[in-house]
């Protein structure tokens, strides 16, 4: 066998942790459904690698900084954004939209 790649199932490997990774999707699933629905997403934040998302936000990320908070782009009275952050995830209603 020709092994002149050098490992390239290896590149597929994800050394970082499950819950940086978990989180990092589930922050860009949210950004494109915000955006879908005619919000304001900054396109940095829809383009964000998992990489440069660990760079950012650590292998372990504070949920704190992980907040997102935007506007309605037809109508900016309209907001999107967390209730203040206690510990714990409320459930089921953790987004607000404030009219």
């Amino acid at each position: 066998m020709d092994n002149e790649g050098g490992g390239c199932l290896s590149s597929f490997i994800d050394h970082g942790t499950v819950e940086s990774h978990r989180l990092f999707l589930a922050r860009r699933t949210v950004l494109e459904m915000l955006c879908d629905r005619g919000y304001v997403v900054a396109p940095p934040d829809l383009e964000l690698t998992l990489s440069a998302f660990r760079s950012l936000y650590g292998e372990y990320p504070d949920l704190e900084r992980l907040r997102i908070s935007t506007t309605l782009s037809s109508d900016p009275s309209k907001k999107v954004s967390p209730p203040p952050f206690s510990g714990t995830l409320p459930l089921p209603n953790y987004w607000e939209i404030r009219v």
